[in-house]
């Protein structure tokens, strides 16, 4: 594993920091340290869970000793429909404790916050002790870096982007972030997470899982043991009618 983070992690790292230094809170210049809290020397690994933003004074004084100051995330204010919406998630995956009740659907239109609206449902269902893992499934690279970046922010956790290239994503964090077209290489260590944690299974723009198709099938075993399924969608129904995992409809086009 390299011992430089990547200028993505750094830019995490920062806004985790709240642009201060983790030790004496001095405001961050554009060349802070980004410092392994165990440090790498000793076996720390180069991850945003061993990570931390630093001044370059501190991060001389800690040398290869290991300190960490504990940050609070910011307070960002959730919208009228957000505040109803998640409300009404975490009475759904109270009831009766069904399977059917496993799975949310929200469903609403393109830039309404919907995954703004995710990570608050994390959060609730972290601090509820119901999960202590939050997974991302999302359509794209980018939205995918946007995504993780903004749940960080709401939640003050890390989130990393793992590909269909990595090997071990256990070594990548708690919190993971990733594109619908990267979950058939890495279905066997996503259901070992799911087997190990109690995980939500965050999935944007869900109409990309056709049932019967690869992606479908990929996430289908992948997540099987997943605790809790949140589905994030403008187009509940794909344009050529099949079906999508986890979402079944009546004859009438209706939610079953």
């Amino acid at each position: 594993m390299t011992r430089r983070f990547s200028q993505r992690s750094r830019k995490i790292l920062r806004i985790l920091a709240g642009n201060q230094c983790e030790i004496c809170s001095k405001p961050l210049l554009g060349s802070f340290h980004a410092d392994h809290i165990h440090p790498f020397s000793k076996g720390g690994k180069t991850t945003l869970m061993n990570g931390q933003a630093l001044c370059e004074s501190c991060n001389i004084k800690k040398g290869a000793s290991t300190y960490m100051k504990q940050t609070k995330a910011p307070k960002i204010k959730m919208r009228e429909w957000q505040e109803k919406c998640l409300r009404q998630g975490l009475d759904w995956y109270s009831a009766d404790n069904k399977p059917e009740n496993k799975i949310f659907v929200v469903n609403t239109a393109p830039g309404s916050g919907k995954t703004a609206l995710a990570s608050f449902m994390a959060q609730a269902l972290i601090d509820r002790g119901e999960i202590d893992r939050v997974i991302k499934v999302m359509p794209r690279n980018e939205i995918a870096n946007q995504s993780a970046a903004q749940f960080t922010r709401i939640t003050g956790r890390p989130m990393t982007k793992v590909t269909g290239s990595d090997c071990d994503i256990e070594d990548f964090g708690i919190d993971l972030c990733c594109t619908w077209s990267s979950i058939q290489n890495l279905k066997e260590a996503f259901q070992k997470v799911c087997q190990k944690h109690n995980v939500l299974l965050v999935c944007d723009e869900h109409h990309h899982a056709a049932k019967e198709a690869a992606w479908g099938k990929s996430a289908d075993n992948a997540f099987r043991d997943t605790k809790r399924i949140l589905i994030l969608t403008g187009t509940p129904v794909r344009s050529d009618g099949n079906e999508t995992v986890w979402l079944h409809f009546n004859e009438k086009g209706a939610t079953l």
